[in-house]
């Protein structure tokens, strides 16, 4: 499904960190050093339980994997350049989508093996007979945080296209 260029050893049986391109680009400046958020940080110490010098690998959800060491509790160290990367997966020519009206309960299982699967695009729909169940702006948030962890949690590269909602006529 993606075409990869392997760029060393790859690192799949260490935990995975999903953090924006941006992120990664400034940290070029700092010596290759990221420093973590409180959800990032709490993630790695408290739930990972991971040590000072302890292993992670870093991916940036735009197809590019690096591997990073945890060097206090909120600053990792990229072990190569961004402009290094282990693995650098290139986008699919051919991207799979699915368009699903939202259902009363459940769409957040949906995205999660949606991402899981390799969907690449996910369209949510409304119809005539959606029944409007809160505000879909915060949960657009929601959706992409879960699809933000479902990519952690899988082996992918690229960050799924989370659509904004429009209705099935459209």
């Amino acid at each position: 499904n993606f075409f990869i260029k392997k760029i060393g050893n790859t690192v799949s049986e260490l935990r995975r960190l999903l953090i924006c391109e941006k992120r990664l680009i400034d940290s070029s400046g700092f010596d290759n050093k990221i420093f973590l958020d409180d959800k990032e940080s709490h993630y790695l110490r408290r739930v990972l339980r991971l040590k000072k010098g302890d292993y992670i690998t870093v991916v940036d959800g735009c197809g590019n994997q690096w591997k990073a060491y945890l060097e206090n509790a909120n600053l990792i160290k990229l072990s190569s350049s961004f402009n290094n990367p282990l693995i650098r997966a290139f986008k699919p020519k051919k991207l799979s989508g699915l368009a699903v009206v939202l259902p009363k309960r459940g769409f957040e299982d949906v995205l999660r093996m949606s991402c899981e699967m390799g969907i690449d695009i996910i369209q949510p729909l409304t119809s005539d007979r959606y029944v409007p169940n809160g505000n879909l702006e915060s949960k657009y948030l929601r959706w992409k945080n879960i699809i933000r962890e479902a990519l952690e949690q899988s082996e992918r590269l690229w960050m799924p296209e989370l659509r904004e909602t429009i209705g099935i006529k459209d």
